[in-house]
């Protein structure tokens, strides 16, 4: 799949901030174990995890997202942002490509 470049895309700037700030999580979170991203041991990646347990993981990451609303820095919340977005992504992405969504 050919990489858009953001100016190709004519997206709001706030999106593309955002985006950036998704990339950068997800290259922060690149090392993680297998067992960390995909429980089952199936290779590394969001695309070797069902969209159920995607969707567990999204709800955690919306309770850190309310906890750093509640009582975190402005960076603290951009980045539990961030990884609410990458997981909801992921759950898009896993259903883009008809990948074992249940």
């Amino acid at each position: 799949m050919k990489k858009l470049e953001v100016c190709e895309l004519r997206i709001a700037q706030e999106l593309a901030s955002f985006a950036f700030e998704m990339q950068w999580k997800l290259d922060l979170n690149s090392e993680k174990e297998c067992d960390q991203m995909n429980p089952k041991k199936e290779g590394r990646s969001w695309k070797k995890c069902k969209a159920d347990w995607l969707l567990f993981r999204l709800r955690e990451e919306t309770l850190e997202l309310e906890k750093a609303i509640a009582c975190g820095t402005k960076e603290e919340i951009k980045r539990e942002a961030a990884d609410v977005g990458n997981f909801a992504m992921f759950i898009f992405d896993t259903a883009k490509q008809n990948r074992r969504v249940k």
